[in-house]
């Protein structure tokens, strides 16, 4: 309120200052520059702060700012009038007692009254101007914020989402090896708890590092890797220069769980996964490729691909994607692509 206050008086003494400036080089130009017509003009400037300061406090007083559009600009014309003949009342009355003379005409009366009625209407341009930007921006940042807290909804419920399935499929690979290998049942009840240690660490945060987010999928590949012994094998090929870049969590490990359950378990053989990280001047890219096929034409995907795929429109907008493909080599690729810089994350 204190910094409105300041901008309404800096432009109240401003632009009187101006039209005063202004009239007094027209009467330069006219030839009538003297001192009593110079006195005259000058009283015009305490003469419209006052009037157009009165004026402010009726608009504040009876809300002529919330009216509807067509009933302020009614208002605007008709105070603008009246402002402007009361103004040519007052100034009549000062130049009779400057130049000591009553001279009156008409059409002259007419005539100013109509000039002042014009700079009225460009002083309410300029208030009731001002004052719809600044609401406009108020409405544009609050629209903001609700976009911002709704993306942080939507974010919070996909995190919500994805942790019980990562854990539902943590539990089930112990739950296959209590009965078959209780030792390897208890190292992995171990391994899943330094897990859920990481998993909580990082929860909190809309992003974390490459760096972090590899650390867990490791963890998580040894658990596995406890059941399937030799079937699996893990290769990883990064990009030392990504690992402090920020990804959403559970970004790589979601696909590392959806290629265990579509690909590796489907294969007596077993299989390989291949995590690789690397970056271009204008996105990081994110592969994790497996062993397998797609076997139908809408491909299993699961909750942790949607749910990547959300999270990914959220945080970076149109430009970050996820797709899922099979090349000639038996093996199911996922690609991630993240923005470098990506605008949409200004308003988290």
């Amino acid at each position: 309120m204190e910094r409105k206050s300041k901008i309404y008086w800096y432009c109240q003494t401003i632009g009187w200052a101006v039209y005063i400036c202004m009239n007094l080089f027209f009467l330069e130009v006219i030839k009538e520059f003297d001192y009593k017509n110079i006195l005259l003009y000058l009283s015009f400037y305490p003469l419209g702060l006052f009037s157009t300061h009165i004026y402010r406090g009726i608009i504040i007083r009876y809300d002529f700012l919330k009216q509807k559009a067509f009933r302020q600009v009614v208002y605007i014309i008709f105070c603008s009038i009246v402002l402007s003949i009361l103004f040519v009342i007052m100034s009549y009355m000062i130049a009779f007692l400057i130049k000591s003379r009553d001279e009156f005409k008409i059409i002259e009366f007419i005539a100013n009254v109509i000039n002042m009625s014009m700079v009225f209407i460009i002083w309410n341009i300029f208030y009731f101007g001002f004052y719809h930007f600044q609401n406009y921006k108020r409405t544009e940042i609050n629209n903001y914020r609700l976009l911002a807290l709704s993306k942080e909804t939507e974010l919070s419920n996909l995190k919500a989402q994805l942790n019980p399935h990562f854990m539902f499929n943590s539990l089930n690979s112990i739950r296959a090896l209590i009965d078959e290998e209780p030792p390897k049942a208890k190292k992995a009840v171990t391994q899943l708890s330094n897990i859920l240690r990481n998993t909580l660490l990082m929860s909190k945060n809309k992003e974390i590092t490459i760096k972090d987010e590899l650390t867990l999928v490791k963890d998580y590949l040894e658990l596995e890797q406890i059941r399937y012994e030799e079937r699996l094998t893990a290769v990883f090929s990064i990009d030392e220069n990504c690992e402090s870049f920020l990804v959403p969590p559970l970004i790589i490990q979601a696909q590392v769980e959806n290629a265990i359950k579509h690909g590796i378990s489907r294969i007596p053989e077993g299989g390989k996964i291949e995590i690789e990280v690397h970056k271009d001047n204008l996105f990081l890219h994110l592969h994790i490729a497996n062993s397998g096929q797609l076997h139908t034409s809408a491909p299993e995907t699961g909750v942790g691909f949607k749910n990547s795929e959300q999270r990914l429109q959220i945080l970076y907008g149109k430009d970050a994607s996820i797709n899922i493909s099979e090349n000639d080599n038996n093996m199911v690729l996922v690609k991630i692509r993240i923005p470098l810089n990506a605008p949409e994350k200004l308003i988290l």
